[in-house]
């Protein structure tokens, strides 16, 4: 007769091995169908992850550094990263299953309701992002890009002065030197 423990250490080996492996098969085959999803998703993320720390900064500025638990912040950012993915997931489950299709005879744009859904999320945290930068700096993000747009635009203008002055002194410094 066999012995008990052979016998649960071969099924439990045999289930741990056969699950694995199954268990990575259905997770490629999930990648693989929610793929077209992931750009948005990333895109949703990054914005979530700017808004925390456009967040953490106004606290940081406004309330000082004891303010910042990472009770607090878990609490705000765990359910809202999962509660938009599960939004960008539902969308585009019926985007996938009802609407793409229909969608495309007018639109030449795959998925073209998850990526909405995906850009009206980031104006979410956008305009929470704003709401952190005006709350600190009293100026909003709008305002302070085109600010930085005109310093920009300033810095290269007096570069193209300087190289026109430095084409205009060679140009001379020529013309001088095949004069004589």
């Amino acid at each position: 007769m066999p012995n008990q423990s052979n016998i649960s250490y071969d099924f439990f080996k045999y289930i741990g091995t056969n699950l694995g492996k199954g268990f990575l098969e259905f997770m490629v085959i999930l990648g693989t169908f929610f793929a077209p999803a992931a750009p948005v998703l990333m895109a949703v993320g990054m914005a979530i992850a700017l808004d925390t720390y456009f967040g953490r900064w106004k606290v940081r500025h406004t309330q000082g550094k004891e303010a910042i638990s990472s009770k607090k912040m878990r609490i705000g950012l765990v359910p809202k990263a999962i509660g938009y993915a599960l939004v960008v997931v539902s969308v585009y489950l019926l985007d996938w299953g009802i609407m793409n299709e229909f969608i495309r005879l007018f639109f030449p744009i795959d998925y073209i309701i998850t990526k909405l859904a995906g850009i009206t999320l980031i104006y979410v945290e956008y305009t929470s992002m704003d709401e952190s930068y005006f709350a600190v700096k009293g100026i909003t993000l709008k305002k302070a890009f085109g600010n930085m747009l005109k310093t920009l635009r300033g810095f290269i203008t007096e570069i193209n002065k300087v190289k026109e002055d430095v084409k205009d002194l060679t140009k001379t410094e020529e013309d001088e030197t095949t004069k004589q």
